[in-house]
């Protein structure tokens, strides 16, 4: 809902000059009218939403009433992010110059500032008994975090790798995944980390995060903008060897409800019941 994460940005940033340009930035101005016309007036007979919180968000911002949505959510191919057995992680570690005995966290995505870049950056300075590598996945500005990175003494640690066609080598060589998104309607990458195995840290703003048990398949966090609490969560996981492959193994369980078989069966159910 282009127009919640508008009013949630200028919520936390009062600043005039910023204000001013949200403002006067036509391309929010388009989305908002073609949010507006698809879902004002009567004509709307289902609003198919991938999480609760978009709902929630069209309900507030649309004035759509409650019995006209569905809550499908996105779907993964589980089979396929699972870890083969000839994947060599040592090798994949002694690309990246990262020994054995390093963690290693992962995170992936395409704005790397909405997503929570800087907040893992400075939390992974406060990581006081490990000291973790980072691989960042996706396209995003790392010029912009390159100061960030040198001023935290984590030149060393943090690894773009740029897009990539597959992300599951990324997923496989990493022991957490953390994505402390500060707007998300969803997150499939987050599934696709649990369905790799991996113990996930993300912030309760990702639409994903309604289906995840705190402390059983990863932690969540209240705050995105909270590096204190995300690197001991962090610290928490990474040093307790057998809670972190427990976590793993009922992420990855947790990921089997959505396959993607599954997801069609919810969608069709929906125009089925428009059709009755």
């Amino acid at each position: 809902c282009h127009k919640a994460w508008i009013n949630l940005e200028l919520s936390r940033d009062r600043s005039f000059g910023r204000i001013l340009r949200k403002r006067l930035n036509p391309l929010h101005s388009i989305v908002v009218w073609i949010e507006r016309s698809n879902y004002a007036g009567s004509g709307v007979v289902k609003v198919i939403a991938v999480s609760g919180a978009v709902q929630r968000q069209v309900q507030d911002e649309y004035d759509v009433a409650e019995e006209r949505f569905a809550v499908v959510p996105d779907g993964v191919n589980v089979a396929e992010f699972c870890c083969p057995e000839d994947f060599d992680a040592g090798q994949f570690r002694r690309d990246y110059g990262i020994l054995n005995d390093e963690p290693v966290l992962s995170f992936v995505g395409w704005e790397f500032g909405r997503k929570g870049l800087g907040t893992v950056l400075e939390a992974m300075s406060k990581t006081g008994k490990c000291k973790p590598h980072l691989m960042v996945v996706g396209g995003g500005d790392k010029v912009r975090f390159g100061e960030q990175i040198e001023s935290l003494g984590l030149r060393n640690r943090v690894h773009f790798v740029g897009a990539q066609a597959d992300i599951r080598p990324f997923l496989w060589g990493s022991d957490v995944f953390v994505f402390p998104t500060r707007y998300e309607p969803f997150g499939i990458v987050i599934i696709e980390a649990m369905a790799a195995g991996l113990p996930v840290i993300i912030s309760k703003c990702a639409g994903a995060a309604e289906w995840i048990d705190e402390g059983v398949e990863g932690i969540l966090l209240d705050d995105p903008f909270d590096a204190e609490v995300l690197g001991e969560a962090i610290e928490e996981i990474l040093t307790d060897r057998e809670r972190m492959t427990a976590m793993g193994k009922a992420a990855q369980k947790k990921a089997e409800i959505f396959e993607w078989d599954r997801v069609a069966e919810m969608t069709l159910a929906v125009y089925e019941g428009i059709l009755k």
